[in-house]
């Protein structure tokens, strides 16, 4: 039988450093895949931001509107972060009340 994984421990190791949080959940695809997505991603749609020419449209306004995209790009970074090994914890859990019940009832 499989231990109990604590969903917060699970999310502040990913927080910590990607894909860590995952490991400790035994999901050793998913944290292969965090620990090159995350950072990956980040610096794309930071780049893609950059990319975008700004000025054109919004004059004085650009760097404010840049820096509050670069915000939501993070926040939006952070919230997969954070809710895939949460859910992947909760999984884990839940699986694991069940299995004593389908092995009694397999014998």
């Amino acid at each position: 039988m499989k231990s109990h994984k604590s969903a917060i421990k699970a999310v502040y190791l990913n927080i910590i450093f990607p894909g860590l949080g995952l490991a400790y959940l035994g999901r050793w695809g998913y944290a292969v895949l965090f620990l090159f997505w995350t950072p990956l991603r980040l610096l794309l749609g930071i780049a893609l931001i950059n990319y975008v020419p700004l000025p054109q449209f919004l004059g004085m306004l650009e760097l404010i509107v840049r820096y509050m995209l670069v915000y939501v790009w993070w926040v939006i970074v952070m919230y997969d972060t954070c809710t895939t090994p949460y859910e992947l914890a909760q999984e884990h859990n839940r699986n694991n009340e069940s299995q004593p019940v389908q092995e009694a009832e397999g014998r």
